[in-house]
């Protein structure tokens, strides 16, 4: 409901009526809708954790699994749901102010490419830094132009080879860098 009707158009209400369960019973489970909301992010990042950990080699090259997270992160990032979420969060952004600001601390899976980022550099595949800024800067360079476009509805990212080409494209800029560096 949030994502088809945006947060300001689901009410308490409208949610009971459609679980087929009275606004009492879903007010003792959620005080608030602001609390309500949060339950439904966090279940998205949960679902979202569990689908990067099943793309995700268990072991293997440090870069490979990175590249691979990374290619995951822009096609998680172009769903419908994660951009109806995107759109509801940006739009009440004074609300969610803190979330927003505790964004990559908060999220598990930019915890998991800053894990995967520590494992490339353990390696030597990609250059010393911090860690958390250089995930920063993976995502922005993957998912913010496909995320923009498809919030204003364009689908040029939609396709499997679209994203393909993108990813590989702001792959190599990404490594040239972040890459290990010649001594």
């Amino acid at each position: 409901m949030f994502a088809a009707q945006g947060y300001a158009g689901t009410s308490m209400e409208k949610i009971a009526a459609a679980c087929g369960a009275g606004k009492d019973t879903v007010y003792r489970r959620f005080p608030s809708k602001e609390v309500l909301f949060r339950g439904v992010i966090e279940r998205i990042r949960a679902s979202a954790l569990r689908s990067l950990e099943m793309t995700v080699p268990p072991a293997g090259a440090p870069l490979e699994r990175l590249k691979v997270a990374g290619h995951w992160f822009l096609t998680a990032h172009l769903e419908p749901q994660q951009i109806a979420m995107k759109r509801i969060t940006l739009s009440e952004a004074a609300m969610f102010r803190q979330s927003l600001a505790d964004g990559a601390s908060s999220d598990p899976t930019v915890r998991c490419l800053i894990e995967l980022i520590e494992a490339a550099q353990a390696s030597g595949d990609l250059a010393k830094g911090e860690a958390a800024f250089i995930a920063d800067q993976l995502i922005y360079s993957l998912t913010v132009k496909p995320i923009t476009y498809a919030m204003l509805g364009s689908t040029a990212f939609a396709s499997t080879e679209a994203r393909d080409a993108y990813f590989e494209q702001a792959w190599e800029l990404f490594m040239r860098g972040a890459g290990k560096r010649a001594s």
